[in-house]
Order: C-alpha cells, then sequence, then structure tokens
C-alpha cells in the first residue's frame, strides 16, 4: 500500500515519512567503479532474492524518461538512479511499502514510506529488507568510518529519515528562524521540495552519526517532526481564527479550479493543493469545507507532478500538453462518479 493511497496517521501537516538504507559491496564499492561481472553476479543473485521474498520488479525504460522519473516524484528512487546509465532495477513490495533500488551512485538503496508521521515504523520495515540483503552479501564497511556511501552525508550510518511537511507558517520569517534552530539541535535538514514551486511542502532530512543508536536516532527524528507540528498547528490556528471565512472561500475556489479547469500548471497545482490543504487542516466542521480527503491532496502530489503525468500520457509533447492532461487526470482524481 503507497503512502499515497492510504490515511494519513494523525496529521495534515505530515505527508509522508521515510527511512532510507544505502549499502555497496565489500569487494566493488561502488557501482560505477565495480566490475562488469561482479555487478552482473550481484544482480542476478539480488534479484533473484528480492522476487523470491514478495518483491516486484518493475519494467524500467532505458535513461531519465517520465516513466523513471515519476517515481522520484513519489520518493521511491534519488537522482543517482534516474541519471545512471549502468545497469540498474526497481522492486517493490506494496504490502510492506517498500521500494528497493540497485544500482546509481550506491549501489543499493531501501526506502520504506509512509503517510504521517511514521519514522520509528518505515525505520523497522526497512531494517528488515536491510537484514534481508546483509544475510546473503558483505557491505562495505570500516571499523572507524561505519558503512561507506558515496554521499559524505550517509558515509558512516548509512541511514537517512525523512519526512515531508506541509509548513505554511513559514511564509513568516519569525516562524522560518525558529524551525531552523530546533532542527539545527539534532543535525536535520530542512528545504524546500521544489524550490519556487514548493507548495509550502518542505522536507526534512536527518542522518544519525556514524554508530549511533539507531533507534533511538529514529525516536528522536519523529519526536522533532511531532513538534514542528505542534507549533505549525498552533500558528495557523491563529490565522484561522482571524480569517475563517476568506480561508473557507479560498478552499472552495481551489476546489471548483481543480475539478472544472481545462488547463493546471505544476505550480497551481500545489498553489490550490496548499489552499485545501490547510483548510482541511484548521477547520472542525467538516461541513463548511468541499468534499476531499488529505489522502486524494497526497494523491494529486503523487501522480500529478510534471513526470508522473507525461509517463500516463503519451501525446505530452510539451508543458502545454503536460497542463492539458493534468487538470483530466486531477479531474478523474477528484471524481465522486
Amino acid at each position: 500500500m503507497s503512502w499515497f493511497t492510504s490515511e494519513s496517521k494523525g496529521s495534515h501537516y505530515t505527508v509522508r515519512s521515510q527511512t532510507r538504507y544505502v549499502r555497496n559491496l565489500a569487494d566493488s564499492r561502488f557501482h560505477g567503479k565495480a566490475d562488469q561481472r561482479q555487478v552482473d553476479q550481484f544482480f542476478e543473485k539480488a534479484e533473484t532474492l528480492l522476487a523470491k521474498n514478495g518483491f516486484r520488479k518493475e519494467t524500467l525504460p532505458v535513461g531519465a524518461l517520465p516513466e523513471v522519473a515519476s517515481f522520484a516524484e513519489k520518493g521511491f528512487v534519488d537522482r543517482d538512479f534516474l541519471l545512471c546509465e549502468g545497469k540498474r532495477s526497481l522492486f517493490f513490495n506494496e504490502p510492506c511499502s517498500l521500494a528497493v533500488a540497485l544500482g546509481g551512485g550506491d549501489l543499493i538503496n531501501i526506502r520504506s514510506l509512509l503517510a504521517g508521521n511514521s519514522i520509528p515504523e518505515t525505520r523497522n520495515i526497512a531494517a528488515a529488507a536491510e537484514e534481508l540483503l546483509d544475510r546473503e552479501f558483505e557491505f562495505a564497511y570500516s571499523e572507524t568510518l561505519g558503512y561507506i556511501s558515496h554521499s559524505p552525508v550517509l558515509c558512516g550510518s548509512g541511514v537517512e529519515f525523512s519526512s515531508l511537511l506541509y509548513l505554511p507558517s513559514l511564509r513568516l520569517k519569525k516562524s522560518s528562524e525558529a524551525l531552523r534552530y530546533q532542527c539545527a539541535v539534532i543535525g536535520a535538514h530542512l528545504f524546500p521540495l521544489m524550490s519556487e514551486k514548493c507548495g509550502d511542502l518542505y522536507l526534512l532530512s536527518h542522518s544519525p552519526a556514524p554508530f549511533s543508536d539507531e533507534v533511538g536516532a529514529a525516536r528522536l527524528f519523529g519526536a522533532l517532526v511531532s513538534r514542528i507540528v505542534e507549533d505549525e498547528a498552533k500558528s495557523d490556528r491563529i490565522i484561522f481564527a482571524e480569517g475563517d471565512k476568506i480561508i473557507i472561500d479560498r478552499a472552495w475556489r481551489a476546489y471548483g479550479l481543480l475539478t472544472n479547469a481545462r488547463i493546471i500548471g505544476e505550480a497551481e497545482l500545489l498553489s490550490l493543493s496548499s489552499d485545501l490543504r490547510f483548510a482541511l487542516a484548521v477547520c472542525e466542521d467538516a461541513s463548511l469545507l468541499p468534499p476531499v480527503s488529505v489522502t486524494e491532496l497526497n494523491l494529486l502530489l503523487a501522480q500529478g507532478l510534471n513526470s508522473s503525468v507525461a509517463s500516463g500520457c503519451r501525446d505530452c509533447k510539451s508543458d502545454a500538453d503536460c497542463d492539458l492532461a493534468r487538470a483530466d487526470a486531477v479531474h478523474k482524481m477528484l471524481s465522486r462518479d
């Protein structure tokens, strides 16, 4: 079950949580530097192992085509995998919300993604997949450095926790400064999901120190997310109290455009979704709001960005074509028929 098709756990502000493990092999280290024979042997053995344990292999075209880029938009792979010119494969275990990418900057990328603030749960799921592969392969590991990765941030612990957060109050400078201080306390990093198109969506990430208590680090990061969400909710309730009619009106306007417009741009989709998400977060009387859920907004985010739209429409040859196809896709996602 994907993070964008399941109910969000306890928060309108935490879109999804993720734990990622990166691993390389002791005898080849990095994909680009490995002997081709070793790479072929690894892929054959790893793919067989994953298939036997309930993973489904995804068919991937060559290159960074929309079909592959759409997986990056959903959080299942990273840029290195997207641009990988060598051998690569992607496996999903949907009941466990797992994605395993083979190839790219690091040879093995294991990701568990769940809706809401679910860092400890994603860590347990991803760790089980890591143990499955660890029983079959010897990972690159140093007694002084920890796990070896091509990324300086991940070298050592080989694990990263992240949460995609909805934080409209960051438009206010005071809120932004306070939040960045909270993140700095544990060495976490916060940045917009899509720069100027972010729609108030921010990615918070943290890689624990090498040889630290991984389970404790997951709890600490989850607690940070909870504090951020609590502070956000307090700020938003103050705004809501001062302009509830305006916020509800903006939600209905956004819903009207999403369900009726014939052309919807990517940045516009994010902006309209933000207006709806804000109203759902702060308004306790659902009868005042359009008939849309947080899960549907997550679906719009996962399947409404450019690559995902283009991958599902053969006629998309330009941005204008994408905007037309996106409007049709959004109408279907929000349809009550």
